[in-house]
């Protein structure tokens, strides 16, 4: 009867033994598989829809002018006023420069206390041919020019645009008269349309110069 309970107890034992061994087994089974489910690939469940593609391509343009006019001397002479300066917007036929002549400078009021019917004064206006923005400055009060000499230069207001730098590969895409949508820094939205192409394509860079002009009137920097 001794023997019988010794061994029964023996095998109480080794059941319990294997049954803990067999829970922990599963234990850890378990574990590992919920770290897999939770390092795995999120999937997004949504509905179908049908719908058409569109495509957007954005590529930088640079405001500029195309054309300068230049404001000349037409006398020999002293500078005795400027009505301008850089930046400052002028119009067509706008007083710039009055110049004064070395001759009136040297004889001054000479001639005109001889004979005061010839109301000599050798002084000159210089007027603005074009509507636009001063960007050079050349002259100052007092400084003596010579004919023909570069006294300012104003950026031709009707000949501002953006200039695109189109890849070549894009350009059967777009043809003269195109509207294109122009988005400025501020998020300023103005439309634009393709008036020419320029005809050479840059060779590093393989890109195209495209002119697109904005309604007139519009002024940006």
């Amino acid at each position: 009867m001794g023997l019988f309970s010794r061994k029964y107890h023996w095998f109480l034992c080794l059941l319990l033994a294997g049954i803990g061994s067999c829970h922990n087994g599963s234990q850890k089974e378990e574990e590992a598989a919920g770290k897999q489910a939770t390092t795995g690939t999120p999937v997004t469940i949504t509905t179908i829809s049908s719908d058409a593609l569109t495509e957007k391509v954005e590529l930088n343009a640079t405001a500029t002018f195309l054309q300068k006019s230049y404001v000349k001397a037409n006398v020999n002479g002293y500078v005795q006023e400027v009505n301008t300066q850089p930046g400052k917007y002028v119009t067509s036929g706008q007083t710039l420069f009055i110049i004064k002549t070395k001759e009136a400078e040297s004889i001054g009021n000479a001639v005109n206390k001889l004979d005061k019917g010839f109301k000599f004064s050798g002084v000159n206006n210089i007027k603005a041919t074009t509507s636009g923005y001063v960007t050079l400055l050349s002259h100052q009060l007092g400084d003596y020019v010579q004919d023909g000499e570069q006294l300012a230069v104003i950026s031709d207001e009707n000949s501002f645009a953006f200039i695109l730098n189109l890849p070549y590969e894009l350009k059967k895409y777009l043809a003269s008269n195109s509207t294109v949508d122009l988005t400025l820094p501020d998020d300023t939205k103005i439309k634009g349309n393709i008036t020419a192409f320029m005809p050479s394509v840059d060779a590093a860079t393989q890109t195209l110069n495209v002119i697109i002009k904005v309604p007139a009137g519009t002024k940006l920097p």
